[in-house]
Formats: C-alpha cells, structure tokens, sequence
C-alpha cells in the first residue's frame, strides 16, 4: 500500500525482517499487518511485552539454525535425506526442543507459557541425529550395533593387510625391486610401488603406473584376498548406512506434522523476540487498544529518529489526544519545525500497534482501531503516468474523502499545496469541510492562515502549532495544542542565509495582515481556554455549594 511507504511503516518492516535470526521468522516479519480485532492485537502486544521482560531477565533462546523445511518435509520423494537436509530439520527440532524443555522458566509470562507448551518435544529425533552424524557430516561408528561390528571388522582387515604388504617390502628391499618403501591405495585396494623394470619379478594384479611412469602399483597376490574381503565388508558398511538413514527418514516423515508444527510455533517467536529486541532498543511500551477509533499519545516519539540518532533522549516527544473533544486537528507552524514529523508519527505509531508491536510512547496511551488509515504525504509525482505532484496528491484525497467515513484516520501533509495559493487554500477548506461532515478522524498540517479561522471556529476542529524561536529564528520543535503557528517562512529563510535584501523585501511585500491574523487566533485561543478554566472553577464551586447546602438542610 502506497500510505505504508509514506509513512514509513515498511522501514519498520525492514528492521524487524533485520531483527530476525531465522529466514522463517524473517518471512513473518515481512507480512506484518495492521489488524482489526481487538483480542488478536491485545494478545500480540501482551507477548511481546512478556518477551521484552524476559530479555530483560536475560531469558534467550538462539533461532539462527532454523530454516524452512515445509518443502523437505511435505515433499520426500526420495529414500533418503542427505546430511544437509537430516540437518535443517535437526536445528529445526531442537531448537523446539530447547525452548519446551526450558518452559519452567516461563511461568511468570503466561501468553509465552502458553504458546511453548503447545511444543511437542521430539527428544528421540534430535538424540538420533546425534548418534548418526558427527557436526563434519561423517557417521559415527555408533550409529548401528552393526555398522560399530563392520567397521570394527575393516578396521582389523586393514591391520593384516599393511602388515602384510610391508612384510614383502621387507623382503623386495634386497632385491631392489621397490621404487618406494611404502603402502599406498590404487582403486580403493592396498598396493605397493615397484620399478617398471621389475614386474615380472612380482607375482600380483598391477593398477596402473605413477605420473612419471617410472613405477607401477601392484596388488601382491598374497593381499588379493583380504582385499576382497575389505570391499565385501565396504559393501555391507554402505548397506548398513543407508539401512540406517533410510529408517531416520522414515522415522522424520512419520513425525513430519510435529515437527512442521513445531517450526510454526518458533518462527513466530522468533519474530516476537525480535520485536522485544526492537523495542528495547525504542523504549517502547505497550499501549491500550480501544474498540472506537480514538487516538491518546503521551509522550509519543517516531521510533525511526530514534534509531537514526541512537539516542532516545535526543528525539523530542510529543502528547496528543484525537476523538474525544474534537476529530480533525490542524498543524501549523514553521518549515522545517516537525509537522510531518508528528503527523507520520502519529500514522506509524497507530499501525505499529495495530500491527501487536510496542511503541515508544508512555504505557497510558491508547490506540483506537482504525479500518481504515488514509495518508497523502511527499511528493507523489508520477513521470509514468504523466501525473503531477498536484494531481497525485488530489487523487490520493479524493479516495480519502470517498472512502472515508467515521472510523477512519486521514493524515495529509501540506493540503491544498502545489497550487495558486488562494484556489490551493478554498479547495483545502472544502476538504475539510466533507471530512467534519463524515465524522472523520485526521491530523493535517497547513501554513494556510484561512485553514486556522476555520479549525478555530467549526466544531469538531482544532489547531496545534509546532513551536519557533522567534529570537534565535529556530524551531523548538515542540508541540503545542489549542493554537495555530506562525510559518515564519522568512524567518527560516534568514536564518539559511538567504540575501538580507531579499528578506527585507520580502518583508515589505507580505506586510503584517497574516501574522496579525495568526496572532488573533492565537489571542482568541487563550481567551478560551481561560474562559473554559473558569468555567470549571464556577462548575467546581457551585457543586461544592450544593454540596454544603444539602448537608445543612440535613441537619
């Protein structure tokens, strides 16, 4: 969706794919939702937050050796597994054992608990794997009573053989027959090499010369037999090994529903553990969820500024509440001075939390779910499809104002922009307009001035100013609620170094109306608010009156 990439929330995605120690719990990270049921998005937050605490406990469990064995398992259309694939499924079946086996740790975290205890342990897999297969792939002599008997066998048939061959080496060394003094192997059978020119002198099978072709290697007749013997005993050494793979394949079929189970249950917690890691690495807390479409952040911050400088005291928060006194806010302010900040933080945070991921935001904030969340943010100028910037944006709000309605979120940056001014603003009011009309939720940032009156005096509405520093002409980047914001355009434009003359005209063109009109907006929203002050001062007083009166008539 393209509002997942205004906002920001496929970053998010990307990290947590990141986070994940295995390719399974990477998948589930990269089809991470928003959802809309209350009791899943609950029951995702709360284990996360669980894990969170046993990391915090120092509770690990290592998920680097799992991988995807659906097609192994569903797809065995041959004999037997080869080491590589006996391995997979191994790490697989013991890192499922691992965490069932160290469920007593996980009593005091009961969504945790409960989803490990669904693990069915698999002991007797991950023991044979161990008794077959040493970590190089080789197999163990104790894999099979029968296969320790063979080798054992072999290893006695070697033994006769070499001493054997070097007995005759004993013998030849007068003779001067021997090219070298040593018992090698030709064709997996004992051998020794003699000089060319002494063949005849050896009674034995030759297997070929040497690389200089000044020896060849002959297979003594005295040895042909027990050579014979050592390839009987090969033949049965195969046989065995593939009697006993075979019968483990066999074994890993019959168990194969367990263990496909199993691995489903550890991906998944593997991307849990993987977003506790990313949310202590946030700060992040675990919000409420409210059935209504309702927005309560306290303390909010974006979590990727907070990766970006990697300090979390370093980005500044902000506390919002949306839905309760009013549905539509309006942010003004300064360029550069945070609106699109908190308006994509507002956007990320609520479908992080949909999503059952924690923010970083204070634990009393409360989340409302939302069907539906609307963003037209950036520039989403098409060159493919012939569409300006001003025309991507209207077509963006116009599925908003359509499709909109009073249990969705709408986030527009800079609505009404990329056009005349005076037309940009009337159509913006329009917007507006339809979006209070349909009940709809939404955070907008405007520096249009007629956008603020309107906010000021239509129900339903509010204005929110991102803070400037009008001595040192720099934003706070502090976030204000009741009142509408100065863009102080120019005063940005001073400060990046723009040519005093240019300020100074500037100046004397765009005259004082707006910033008076700011003013009074910002006059009258004071005026309220101490009105409201006193008016539940009165309220406060005239109750404590009541109260007196009735206990004197009591009396």
């Amino acid at each position: 969706m393209i509002f997942f990439e205004q906002l920001e929330y496929t970053k998010i995605k990307e990290l947590l794919v990141q986070e994940c120690q295995s390719e399974p719990g990477k998948t589930v990270a990269s089809k991470l939702q928003p959802l809309i049921n209350k009791k899943e998005i609950d029951h995702k937050l709360k284990l996360t937050s669980e894990i969170q605490e046993c990391l915090k406990n120092r509770i690990y469990f290592n998920f680097e050796n799992v991988s995807d064995v659906v097609g192994l398992l569903r797809n065995f259309h041959h004999q037997t597994y080869n080491f590589e694939e006996f391995r997979k499924i191994y790490f697989n079946i013991s890192a499922a054992n691992t965490l069932k086996k160290r469920i007593e740790k996980l009593e005091d975290y009961q969504n945790f608990y409960r989803i490990v205890e669904d693990i069915l342990i698999l002991s007797e897999l991950e023991k044979r794997f161990n008794e077959i297969y040493f970590t190089d792939g080789e197999i163990k002599d104790s894999a099979s009573s029968q296969l320790f008997s063979i080798r054992k066998r072999k290893k006695e048939m070697r033994k006769r053989i070499v001493s054997s061959l070097n007995e005759k080496i004993e013998d030849f060394a007068s003779s001067n027959f021997l090219f070298d003094k040593v018992v090698t192997q030709r064709d997996g059978r004992f051998v020794i090499p003699v000089k060319e020119g002494s063949i005849s002198f050896v009674k034995g099978i030759v297997h070929g010369k040497s690389a200089s072709k000044s020896s060849v290697y002959m297979e003594p007749e005295e040895v042909v037999g027990l050579n014979n013997d050592i390839h009987i005993l090969e033949s049965e050494e195969k046989q065995e090994i593939f009697r006993i793979l075979k019968k483990f394949s066999d074994d890993i079929q019959h168990s194969k529903k367990d263990i496909l189970k199993n691995t489903e249950i550890v991906k998944q917690i593997d991307f849990y553990f993987a977003s506790a890691r990313f949310a202590i690495r946030l700060k992040a807390e675990k919000p409420k969820i409210a059935e209504k479409p309702y927005l309560n952040l306290i303390e909010a911050r974006h979590p990727l500024l907070i990766e970006s400088y990697d300090d979390y005291k370093k980005v500044i928060p902000f506390s919002l509440e949306l839905g309760k006194d009013f549905k539509l806010l309006l942010i003004s302010g300064p360029n550069t001075g945070g609106k699109t900040v908190t308006l994509k933080t507002v956007g990320l945070l609520t479908l992080m939390a949909l999503s059952g991921l924690l923010i970083p935001a204070k634990t009393d904030s409360t989340i409302g779910i939302f069907p539906e969340v609307f963003a037209d943010i950036g520039d989403n100028q098409s060159l493919e499809n012939a569409m300006s910037t001003f025309s991507s944006h209207m077509k963006n709000i116009e599925g908003m104002v359509s499709k909109g309605n009073s249990n969705s979120l709408v986030l527009i940056d800079e609505i009404g922009a990329s056009t005349d001014p005076e037309q940009g603003s009337a159509l913006a009011q329009a917007i507006l307009e339809k979006l209070v009309e349909k009940n709809v939720a939404g955070v907008i940032t405007t520096h249009y001035t007629a956008l603020k009156v309107f906010a000021e005096k239509t129900r339903g509405c509010m204005n929110a100013a991102m803070q400037f520093d009008p001595e040192k002409h720099l934003p706070t980047y502090q976030f204000k609620l009741g009142l509408p914001g100065n863009s102080f355009a120019i005063e940005v434009a001073a400060k990046l170094g723009l040519d005093e003359k240019l300020i100074k005209r500037a100046k004397e063109l765009t005259g004082n109306q707006n910033v008076e009109l700011t003013e009074l907006l910002k006059k009258m929203g004071e005026e309220k608010a101490e009105l409201a002050r006193k008016n539940y001062q009165f309220s406060l007083k005239t109750s404590l009156l009541d109260q007196k009166i009735s206990e004197h008539q009591d009396k």
